[in-house]
């Protein structure tokens, strides 16, 4: 087993984040998500079922495929 020290593992993540940055070649995560054609019926319920939740509250509803 390895051992690692805190400080120098959280210094190593931010380097890493840094050297990644934002990258606008990168789509948003709108853009990334699935269609929805694998879905199996009862997801598609839930999904449905969540959606008609939200509008009755007056919250708008996650995006969704189903």
């Amino acid at each position: 087993m390895k051992t690692l020290e805190l400080k120098g593992y959280l210094a190593n993540v931010r380097a890493r984040k840094a050297l990644l940055g934002s990258d606008s070649s990168i789509a948003d995560a709108e853009v990334c998500r699935n269609d929805g054609l694998r879905r199996t019926a009862r997801k598609r319920l839930a999904l449905e079922r969540a959606e008609a939740r939200a509008t009755a509250a007056g919250a708008t509803p996650i995006v969704s495929n189903y």
